[in-house]
């Protein structure tokens, strides 16, 4: 396993060679909009071997529970996992699981049966919320945004100090904004509104 910090990185091979291993790390979806042509056919094989990988590391560590990030693919793998070695399993979404769900009626049955298996899901923001209670309307669901808490961090400098600092008038807005440039970030919108 790879280490980063205090956390342990199982990771697992689905297929030789190394290019086509594609799944993850925002690589099999192009711009976060379409899925890569090769998807459907690594697809079965990274479920399999993920599948493999989890029962083997839950069982050496003596997992209470699965935490799987993304409803798909990874929870389909948690789903299944957790039935065989029966321990409950959580779901937090991210957004291109979701996404994909809408876009693909097998991916929707397939998230809409993983849902139904887990013991709760967390979701990011109201959107991700509801549209996964959409896709199942008797999902154990919970809004958990991310984000700073205001009152840990606040900053350093108020307003007018960074207005002056940087030469910006008072009348003058001000628009800061963070993401990847994909389609799905609705950078798009943030330019048509100015």
């Amino acid at each position: 396993p790879d280490e980063s910090s205090k956390i342990k990185v199982h990771r697992f091979r689905y297929i030789f060679p190394e290019k086509f291993h594609i799944l993850g790390h925002a690589r099999s979806l192009k711009a976060d909009v379409k899925l890569h042509p090769l998807v459907p056919f690594l697809l079965p094989l990274f479920i399999i071997a993920s599948i493999i990988k989890l029962i083997k590391v839950a069982k050496d560590i003596k997992a209470n529970a699965i935490h799987a990030h993304w409803v798909l693919p990874n929870g389909l793998s948690a789903a299944i996992v957790s039935n065989i070695i029966k321990i409950p399993f959580i779901i937090s979404l991210h957004g291109s699981d979701i996404f994909m769900a809408d876009k693909n009626f097998i991916f929707r049955a397939v998230a809409k049966w993983v849902f139904s298996q887990s013991t709760h899901v967390t979701a990011c923001s109201q959107e991700l919320y509801d549209r996964a209670k959409k896709i199942n309307p008797d999902i154990k669901i919970q809004l958990l945004p991310w984000g700073a808490d205001p009152d840990l961090f606040e900053p350093l400098e108020n307003r007018e100090e960074i207005r002056e600092k940087y030469g910006w008038k008072p009348e003058e807005i001000i628009i800061t904004a963070l993401g990847r440039l994909v389609y799905k970030k609705g950078f798009g919108h943030l330019i048509a509104a100015i």
